[in-house]
């Protein structure tokens, strides 16, 4: 069930993938349910008529034409919010391997969450420049 999850939510796919493919899909899903619930309503109401085939092809034109630009717009974006995750991930990297004066520049549209984990890692490399200190005042005052 987990890897069935996984592969519905494209979550094995990198960021700058995942995100305009799954905003791509859930464009089109509620597209097609506006397109669907406006075939029905028009069928029902005119029974027989070619009326409502045409306004339901007329609809999947100009969402077909603004789906255009919606997913320019959305790739857009995450190669831009992409750029952030990879710029934390390398700051969390460069700690893990110790290079405590490392620092990282996000960009003015890094979404919140980025932005804590950020604070997060950031606060734990002061405390870890502070211990550093610390450790090498009291080899000093026992040596």
């Amino acid at each position: 069930m987990k890897k069935l999850l996984r592969f519905l939510f494209l979550s094995d796919l990198e960021i700058n993938k995942a995100y305009p493919v799954r905003m791509a899909l859930f464009y089109w899903i509620t597209v097609f349910l506006f397109i669907g619930a406006a075939y029905y309503t028009l069928s029902h109401k005119f029974h027989g008529s070619r009326v409502a085939i045409e306004v339901v092809e007329d609809l999947f034109i100009y969402a077909a034409v603004i789906s255009i630009f919606f997913f320019l717009f959305v790739l857009a974006y995450t190669f831009k919010a992409s750029k952030d995750y990879r710029a934390l991930e390398e700051y969390a990297k460069s700690l893990a391997r110790g290079e405590l004066q490392s620092e990282v520049k996000l960009s003015s549209l890094a979404d919140r969450d980025i932005l804590e984990i950020y604070h997060a890692l950031d606060k734990l490399r002061r405390s870890l420049i502070l211990s550093q200190e610390l450790l090498r005042k009291r080899e000093k005052k026992a040596g």
